[in-house]
């Protein structure tokens, strides 16, 4: 197992939802696999990570098979707004972002883009035409 990459067995014990229509998930995880998986976990607090839950054992070739798949959103196409949105909150993350800050950051972001876009317009309107 590479240290991007924790196995675990814990239990989950709390789902919420959040003001930014995501979800918080907790998750207890037992003193005799902290000492490994704690550490690791840690080092990804607050960055954007692929999960796998199951119920079921996890053999090393399952771990194998899953460290060598592509991320990829499997089931349903999202919209190209829900595609930008996803895109931001994983920019505000990566900046160490608050979830309870998203949507001001959120609504500058899209200012800034509408911005750059106006811009754009404006260059071409003010462009020599043939």
């Amino acid at each position: 197992m590479n240290n991007n990459t924790t196995y675990f067995e814990g239990q989950i014990s709390k789902i919420s939802s959040r003001a930014d229509h995501s979800w918080s998930l907790t998750i207890n995880i037992p003193e005799y696999a902290a000492s490994e998986s704690v550490p690791k976990l840690m080092a990804m607090n607050s960055k954007v990570v692929k999960m796998v839950v199951t119920r079921e054992n996890i053999t090393d070739n399952t771990i194998e098979t899953l460290e060598s798949i592509k991320s990829s959103t499997p089931g349903k196409t999202l919209s190209p707004s829900q595609q930008l949105r996803n895109k931001i909150y994983q920019k505000f993350m990566e900046l160490g972002g608050e979830a309870a800050d998203f949507n001001d950051f959120y609504k500058q972001e899209i200012n800034d883009i509408c911005d750059h876009l106006n811009q754009e317009i404006t260059s071409i309107k003010n462009e020599p035409r043939d």
